[in-house]
């Protein structure tokens, strides 16, 4: 494929002009390459745009180059675009980035997503933060406290633009709240008992809860799990719809794993983070923040602790309120520490779900998905939202990195899932 063809000319021209804040702007050229090795992500892919173009009408005007970063619908899978066509999911961010997101970030003291500068229906294309030395975490790399804090700082930035736009803008003129205002593109596109991906990869939790964990197979929880397992997974969806009056609701972003966090590190040391990025709001939602808040913690490490877990909360707690304050609004109005604390007790489920679920396909070895995308688009579909199952076995068996991730979130689920079960026969063999 040609992928000049991704952008115009004339989009190239506003490109610049958006980024350099100037009209005074002649395109000499432009070149589209593919993003890294050419992988492409599970809700997209990647290239790398490169412009060259000189400002102002001298003759003696230096030549400048702008680097940006386009994320497309599938260009070469025509399945995997169908998908996300009729799933929304893109048409969803398009919007998002398009409608809300320029007004809530009027309203940060500082960044928390990048600058998008051309939004169509199948493409977007963004700064290209790599060159400010933002990058995602190794992923040999378990996120540390340290990490998780400086995500929370900026995950703080975001949910007060949320709380002081609505206050500011949609309530004074006659709009109850976000939820209501941006409803179009704020609709349901991940986590629904109608959804393949979800069903899927809740089944392949399954799977391996009885053929890898210590709860499995041959195990007093074997019969429990083959009977109850989904049900109570799904148990997710009525928490999710359930009123929080207590908690405000904002633009939750729902889909912060380890991958859609970019920090910028001191001196390329990758324990010593300065700044942490958002990307990704693909399934962004108007939901109580302490959704957010417990996904952030949870969900990007899996070894975080309890004590962590307690700390982090007190620590967003703490810089939410800051953050508000530059507005002369006292949290303590919104919501009391006990009562957020509450919320996102009741949230846990969401991460602890999640992380095996993400695992079953982001743990793969990193070759294997672009690879079947390449040759095999009918094994992709059956992974992605059919059948996991014959890639579970496969590589559960092959790979020590995809076991060991996979049966350690499972097993922190279940322990979750069926906690009263698993409490009683401890107390009964003691």
């Amino acid at each position: 494929m040609n992928y000049q063809d991704l952008i115009s000319l004339d989009e190239c021209e506003k490109i610049v002009k958006a980024s350099n804040k100037s009209d005074d702007v002649e395109i000499v050229s432009y070149h589209i390459s593919q993003f890294g090795d050419g992988f492409s992500g599970f809700l997209g892919e990647y290239f790398i745009l490169l412009i060259k173009y000189q400002c102002g009408n001298g003759l003696n005007n230096e030549l400048k180059e702008g680097s940006f970063f386009i994320k497309s619908l599938p260009t070469s899978n025509e399945e995997k675009r169908r998908i996300l066509t009729q799933w929304g999911i893109f048409r969803k961010e398009v919007m998002i980035f398009e409608h809300l997101i320029p007004k809530l970030v009027k309203y940060s003291s500082k960044k928390w997503s990048p600058h998008c500068y051309l939004a169509r229906d199948d493409i977007m294309v963004f700064e290209n933060l790599e060159l400010a030395d933002y990058r995602t975490l190794p992923r040999h790399i378990d996120p540390s406290i340290n990490h998780i804090k400086m995500a929370l700082r900026t995950l703080a930035l975001f949910q007060a633009s949320s709380i002081i736009y609505e206050r500011l803008e949609l309530r004074p003129n006659g709009e109850m709240s976000i939820g209501d205002a941006y409803k179009d593109m704020l609709f349901e596109t991940s986590y629904s008992d109608d959804n393949p991906w979800c069903m899927t990869s809740m089944r392949a939790v399954k799977t391996v809860a009885l053929h890898y964990t210590k709860y499995g197979i041959g195990s007093s929880f074997e019969n429990a799990i083959q009977m109850e397992f989904m049900i109570r997974a799904k148990k997710i969806f009525e928490i999710l719809d359930s009123p929080m009056p207590k908690i405000p609701y904002v633009l939750c972003h729902r889909d912060l794993w380890r991958n859609n966090l970019m920090y910028r590190f001191d001196n390329n040391d990758f324990n010593v983070p300065l700044d942490c990025i958002l990307i990704d709001f693909q399934i962004a939602r108007y939901y109580p923040l302490a959704l957010d808040v417990i996904i952030c913690i949870m969900l990007p490490s899996i070894e975080i602790t309890s004590t962590n877990i307690d700390e982090c909360i007190k620590f967003y707690y703490d810089q939410l309120s800051c953050e508000l304050m530059q507005h002369n609004v006292n949290i303590e109005n919104l919501m009391s520490l006990h009562d957020f604390e509450d919320a996102c007790e009741k949230f846990k489920l969401m991460p602890l779900l999640m992380q095996p679920m993400f695992c079953s396909l982001a743990n793969l070895p990193v070759e294997y998905i672009p690879n079947l995308l390449k040759t095999d688009e009918e094994k992709y579909v059956m992974l992605s939202h059919k059948d996991r199952d014959p890639v579970i076995f496969e590589f559960m068996d092959t790979d020590e990195y995809y076991r060991s991730t996979m049966v350690k979130t499972t097993e922190r689920l279940i322990e979750y899932l069926f906690a009263d079960e698993i409490g009683n026969l401890n107390r009964m063999l003691k």
